[in-house]
């Protein structure tokens, strides 16, 4: 196992790495096999942190008795020093160890300085002189603070997402490293799983001898396949430049590692993993992606991005028109609203009124509470949305909503807030079967509507009763995001 030194910390590891994120994911006895064999084989540097859930107690528990032959690093998502303090003193009891040799500052959104008002640089200095870490270090994955937290002299290693892809830039930062005599530790040398050749970054990485690449290990072929890299390194070979130059061509720039960073999403999409399908069907095993699950989530990122667009376009115009008849319909059609409340209609005039919405370039929202001849179950929302392309329904019934939402409606919940106990009952109700939207009725309650909207984190309309446009200002000032109307007389109103 080839060694080198990190940085100006002094300690001489192995280039190869250890990143025990993955462990999280096995169990106690599989990562003690793992982590006892990477030491075995001579990997000494073993990267961890506070937020890899039982990942600190897996390396404590496995290694126990041979703390002296490998260097220990772990991380902090500590927003405070007190925090930080808290922290360290449950890592280094997961850990099973008297010090942590670099104690990192978790990819925070700015980089910590002594005499900060978040106490963070000045704790870490503290646990340092106390003997509780040896070194200082900061992960990012912004490459502007990678580059301010190298210059300002503050940090003894850097780790930072690095391969075969990285930019012009990036490879800039390493080299500054060097020159700064910052310790190097590369994470997502594999991209997040969508770099399947190991060799192609291993050969990269070695031209930089102040690099560390940190491997994620979850299983033991993967963990073999590493050392014998390590035992028998290979250059950058033709075959393997050719490879590069293809895994460029296919990835090189802005693109997700998944890191995780953009969870949770607030509307539960797996974000890391949508956000890079197309390289996934193309890259990874494509079977596990063909699935009817993953294609529900997809399409719940097109619903999503039609609900925020819709939103935006509230604030524009935030008077909904409510229409019962085609004829309302074709009237509500010319204003500037972006969507149309159908209250009414039946199922003989229910598909004249979507199209004549569609038609408009607006948004069909059917109410299907009030809708007759369709019966108030499942059957009646999949008419309304898969026979004629509903873009949302409305109902009091969360059953009907929970269905609609699974055919990529928007969903609006409505409610009838006559006294504290139907309000309690609403936000109960409104957080058990969260829909996309609630409309509160009455709409001339501000109060209410005020109330409501700070208790949720869901865009809320305002309706019924509404008749007059100071009625409709007093509810948008309230906090609700738009306010639906029967009146004919408000829907192009300005505010």
């Amino acid at each position: 196992m080839q060694k080198m030194i990190l940085g100006r910390t002094g300690l001489e590891i192995s280039r190869t790495g250890f990143g025990a994120l993955p462990i999280q994911r096995v169990t106690f006895e599989e990562a003690a096999a793992l982590l006892n064999r990477a030491v075995d084989g001579g990997i000494c540097y073993i990267d961890t942190a506070r937020a890899y859930t039982d990942s600190e107690e897996k390396i404590g528990r496995a290694l126990s008795g041979r703390r002296s032959e490998f260097y220990i690093a772990t991380k902090t998502h500590a927003k405070t020093g007190a925090n930080l303090n808290a922290d360290l003193e449950t890592s280094l009891k997961l850990l099973n160890t008297d010090v942590i040799d670099v104690y990192q500052f978790h990819n925070p959104p700015f980089v910590p300085v002594p005499g900060g008002e978040d106490g963070l640089y000045d704790a870490a200095v503290k646990a340092r002189e106390a003997g509780k870490i040896r070194f200082i270090g900061i992960t990012q994955h912004s490459i502007e603070r990678a580059e301010q937290a190298v210059e300002s002299g503050l940090y003894d290693t850097l780790q930072y997402p690095f391969n075969h892809l990285a930019t012009e830039r990036e490879i800039a930062l390493v080299r500054r490293c060097r020159e700064k005599n910052v310790g190097f530790v590369a994470m997502k040398a594999l991209s997040g799983g969508l770099v399947t050749d190991a060799r192609l970054p291993f050969a990269f990485l070695s031209q930089f001898e102040n690099a560390v690449p940190i491997w994620g290990f979850q299983k033991m072929e993967e963990l073999e396949q590493l050392l014998d890299l390590s035992e028998h390194p290979i250059g950058l070979t033709d075959e393997i430049q050719s490879l590069i130059q293809k895994d460029r061509s296919e990835l090189v720039g802005s693109f997700c590692r998944s890191c995780g960073y953009c969870m949770p999403c607030p509307v539960g999409i797996q974000i890391n993993q949508a956000n890079r399908m197309k390289q996934l069907l193309g890259r990874a095993v494509w079977q596990s992606y063909v699935t009817p699950y993953w294609q529900k989530e997809m399409e719940r990122i097109e619903e999503n991005a039609m609900l925020q667009t819709l939103l935006k376009q509230f604030e524009k115009s935030p008077v909904i028109p409510s229409a019962h008849t085609p004829e309302a319909v074709r009237r509500a059609a010319q204003t500037p609203a972006a969507a149309i409340f159908l209250l009414g209609g039946s199922i003989l005039t229910l598909p004249e009124m979507i199209r004549i919405a569609h038609d408009a370039g607006k948004c069909a929202f059917v109410h299907i509470d009030l809708a007759e001849g369709l019966g108030r179950d499942e059957v009646a929302v999949r008419w309304c949305v898969e026979q004629n392309s509903a873009d949302g329904v409305i109902s009091t019934r969360p059953s009907l909503l929970k269905a609609a939402s699974e055919l990529g409606a928007i969903t609006i919940q409505r409610l009838f807030l006559m006294d504290s106990a139907s309000f309690e009952h609403g936000k109960r109700m409104l957080r058990n079967t969260p829909p996309d939207m609630a409309e509160v009725l009455p709409g001339i309650a501000p109060k209410a509507i005020r109330q409501l909207c700070e208790a949720l984190d869901k865009p809320v309309i305002a309706g019924g009763l509404v008749t007059e446009p100071g009625e409709i200002a007093l509810a948008l000032q309230a906090g609700a995001s738009a306010v639906s109307a029967g009146d004919q007389r408000l829907w192009e109103l300005k505010l």
